[in-house]
């Protein structure tokens, strides 16, 4: 039996006996994580206000929050440290004889950064804070009816032919139209 609300046990003359399950998410604050730093704590903010100005803003929300805003603070740590030394850095390797030599290899931050990046993106589409995202989140309402005639030879076309042979019976194609009147004077026969 399933659980029923307080207004349909009334209706029905019975008394609820099973709560509800919650329907949906309350609105609210999370609370801000203390050891973020500047950049992360900004970030914070910022996806906060946005959430909030949508309406989608949770106190569940605040591990996936603080998630995004840890990882934009390292990522952006990443850039700069690519920036200040370059695309390329100069690494101090050993020959087969032990001797140093000086070698250039692109800098392994640049790998780090674009697993941050994917990282990022992930949570942002779980917030719906990409565009397409925000498309899809937008589509609450059922798409209206469509008017189309099906295709020949589509399934939907085939459903079709099958429900309007079954409700038209083969006798009213042939219907005999209604008359007016009687013609009494019709032979009978």
């Amino acid at each position: 039996m399933q659980p029923i609300d307080e207004a349909t046990a009334k209706l029905r003359g019975t008394r609820v006996t099973r709560a509800l399950p919650p329907q949906g998410f309350q609105a609210g604050r999370p609370k801000k994580p203390e050891h973020l730093n500047a950049i992360a704590s900004a970030k914070w903010d910022e996806l906060c206000k946005m959430l909030r100005q949508r309406g989608q803003l949770t106190k569940g929300d605040a591990n996936i929050l603080e998630l995004f805003a840890t990882g934009y603070s390292r990522w952006r740590a990443c850039n700069d440290a690519i920036e200040r030394d370059g695309v390329m850095i100069t690494t101090t390797v050993l020959d087969n004889c032990g001797e140093p030599h000086q070698k250039q290899i692109v800098n392994p931050l640049i790998q780090k950064a674009a697993q941050l990046e994917n990282s990022l993106r992930a949570i942002l589409v779980q917030l719906s804070a990409t565009p397409v995202s925000r498309e899809r989140t937008k589509r609450l309402t059922p798409a209206p009816p469509r008017n189309a005639t099906p295709q020949p030879g589509s399934v939907a076309y085939a459903l079709l032919e099958e429900e309007q042979a079954t409700t038209t019976k083969p006798h009213s194609a042939t219907a005999p139209e209604p008359f007016s009147e009687i013609d009494l004077e019709a032979p009978i026969g």
